[in-house]
């Protein structure tokens, strides 16, 4: 099997599973280089295919002070097929998968911009409830219409900074929100690695472009190779299972 990796911002390869164990059991290749090989999507961190894998061992010198030899013998020729075996094409999660997750989070969503909303109203706009009182029979003054308007800009805005903050500290701290937890996925870049906070904002907004556009954002994820809805190819993201 012929392995490609990456040192100084240049590829490397082909060499084989044996020269490759070699390779990384002396340190050429560190956990942070990327790899790829037959069967794998993208390039992808060595740590992160082979998540199991012990670090380089030091060369011993034997009882009789020669030369430097392995210090684990048999190790660099299974290491290529450990890592192979480690990482294995990953599964992108399907239409259904998502829709599901995204109705979990929709709901926590609904519930965490409510109770902002109406903590930041109870602040700023103490009197809401009783300039809204409206006499049956009567027509809302223009005072009780501009509170009104006030109060719904008040629980929008707070509906969408909670939604931002909802991602920044999901999608940072674990990778996904909460639905896609419950789901056992996972939203990673194209070659495997976790999100920036630049990358989660910009995704954030284009998922909410995904509904506007009627939907067909989300849509896509049916018929895309690799499950991707409009914002996963806006962002290079990907959705993926791990259980």
């Amino acid at each position: 099997m012929a392995w490609y990796y990456a040192t100084d911002g240049q590829q490397r390869g082909p060499v084989s599973d044996e020269e490759f164990g070699d390779l990384v059991r002396r340190g050429v290749i560190a956990p942070e280089s990327l790899v790829w090989t037959a069967g794998m999507a993208d390039w992808r961190r060595l740590s992160e295919v082979a998540p199991e894998l012990p670090p380089p061992m030091p060369s011993r010198t034997d009882a009789t002070g020669g030369g430097a030899g392995p210090a684990l013998a048999g190790t660099t020729a299974t290491f290529g097929r450990a890592i192979t075996d480690a990482g294995a094409a990953p599964r992108y999660a399907g239409f259904w998968l998502r829709v599901v997750a995204r109705l979990i989070d929709g709901v926590l969503l609904w519930v965490a911009g409510q109770v902002v909303g109406g903590v930041l109203v109870a602040m700023l706009i103490p009197d809401a409830l009783g300039a809204l009182s409206i006499e049956p029979g009567t027509a809302p003054s223009g005072e009780q219409l501009t509170t009104l308007l006030a109060v719904f800009g008040i629980v929008f805005l707070a509906s969408i900074v909670t939604g931002l903050v909802y991602d920044l500290i999901f999608l940072k701290g674990w990778s996904a929100t909460p639905g896609k937890l419950v789901m056992g996925l996972r939203v990673r870049t194209a070659d495997g690695g976790s999100l920036t906070v630049a990358r989660i904002i910009g995704r954030h907004f284009a998922v909410s472009l995904s509904g506007l556009l009627m939907g067909i954002g989300y849509l896509m994820v049916a018929f895309d190779p690799q499950k991707r809805g409009l914002h996963d190819h806006f962002c290079a993201t990907r959705v993926v299972r791990i259980r």
